[in-house]
Order: structure tokens, then C-alpha cells, then sequence
């Protein structure tokens, strides 16, 4: 028994203390485990004893935590409509809901979908989508080797998303351009590039093709 103190009477101490050892400052800390020493505790003990109090206190008991804000039905759902809607990226999916939901209820296909694990998906964020989705994707469509770098925050949100519902432009210019790195599976040597560019008011297809390292 340390310092005559038994177990549960080190705890009662370590509890009185721990709000006050936890807001201090490390010389209040300090302060804090002398008093405790001073009372017969180990100092080693009265360390362990406070943190394990404050730790007890953060960590939510069973059932409680913050409840899920999408359940299983919303994530099924989600998957359902990601196949339906053709394995899009997280924001042309959300952009494409009010064409596609509309045209799936036309055709049976929610017919046994609940309305309130539909609502769930309708408002989920263009992230949340691509962050649940991540594991579908991964099983669904291995990734493959990419020499694009990432575009700025800034570039990607000044894009406007093209749906296939939009009217396209009548007059030559509007055109839509890809590239392709023919690398394999590595990037090192060298091997060939190609872009390819579509112009839909004429549908004209030009392609140009160089030699990469």
C-alpha cells in the first residue's frame, strides 16, 4: 500500500484534482502532483492516476458518441445510384441529381428506395460522396498509373461542371481536350504522349502525338 494510501482512496484524490491538472499550465501541474506527493502518492502514480481521470472523462462510454449523421439504407443507396449514374466522380454526381433522381423514379427504379434514406444522399457534399465511395471505387476500378499533377483549389472551383444535360455550343470553339501518357505501368524512359481535342459544334477531332521522358 503506498504511502498508506489504498487504491481507491489514490483515485478519490486524483479525481478531485483532475480538472485543475488539466487546465494548468506544466508549473500548475507540477504543483498539482506535489500536493498529492505530499499526501504519501508516488509521483509516477499520481501522474498516471490524473491522466487516466482526465482521459475517462473525454472518451465517450458505450452508446453514447455522436450519432451517425448517414445510415446503411444512405450508403446502399449511394452505391445503387453510383452504378445507375455511370461511376461518376463525387461533384458530377451531386450535380447530376436533379436530372437523374427525377428520371430513375420515372422508370421504377427507387420505386422501393425509402424517401428518407434518399434524402440523406440528396444532401450529401460532392466530398462526402467521393469519401464514402472511396472503397467502391478502389474494388470497382483499380487505379491505373496518372502523370497528371493535382490543379489548385482555386483552378478546379473556377471549372464549371459540364452536365450531359447542357446545351452545347452551336458555334466552333467549345471544345474539350485529354491527355494520355502511353508510359505502362512506369514513367521512367521514354514513351509516348498524346492529346486528343473534340470540338463539339463541328464534333472535329484533332490528335497530336509526341515523345515523352
Amino acid at each position: 500500500m503506498e504511502g498508506g494510501l489504498d487504491m481507491a482512496t489514490r483515485k478519490r484524490l486524483a479525481n478531485r484534482f483532475k480538472a485543475e491538472y488539466a487546465k494548468g499550465t506544466k508549473k500548475q501541474k507540477g504543483e498539482v502532483l506535489d500536493r498529492l506527493v505530499a499526501v504519501g502518492m508516488g509521483r509516477s502514480t499520481a501522474r498516471r492516476l490524473l491522466s487516466q481521470a482526465v482521459g475517462s472523462e473525454e472518451r465517450p462510454g458505450p452508446g453514447r458518441g455522436r450519432r451517425p449523421k448517414y445510415d446503411e439504407a444512405a450508403q446502399r443507396l449511394l452505391e445503387r445510384l453510383w452504378l445507375l449514374m455511370g461511376m461518376p466522380c463525387g461533384p458530377y454526381m451531386k450535380a447530376m441529381f436533379d436530372q437523374w433522381i427525377p428520371a430513375l423514379r420515372a422508370d421504377g427504379e427507387l420505386d422501393d428506395v425509402d424517401g428518407d434514406a434518399l434524402g440523406q444522399v440528396i444532401s450529401m457534399s460532392a466530398s462526402t460522396i467521393d469519401r464514402r465511395l472511396r472503397p467502391l471505387k478502389r474494388a470497382a476500378m483499380p487505379r491505373g498509373m496518372s502523370l497528371t499533377r493535382p490543379a489548385g483549389e482555386h483552378l478546379r472551383n473556377s471549372v464549371r461542371i459540364r452536365k450531359c444535360t447542357d446545351e452545347i455550343a452551336r458555334l466552333p470553339g467549345l471544345a474539350e481536350a485529354d491527355t494520355v501518357a502511353h508510359c505502362g505501368p512506369s514513367a521512367r524512359g521514354e514513351f509516348a504522349r498524346t492529346l486528343t481535342m473534340v470540338d463539339y459544334a463541328v464534333f472535329c477531332q484533332l490528335g497530336v502525338c509526341r515523345r515523352g521522358w
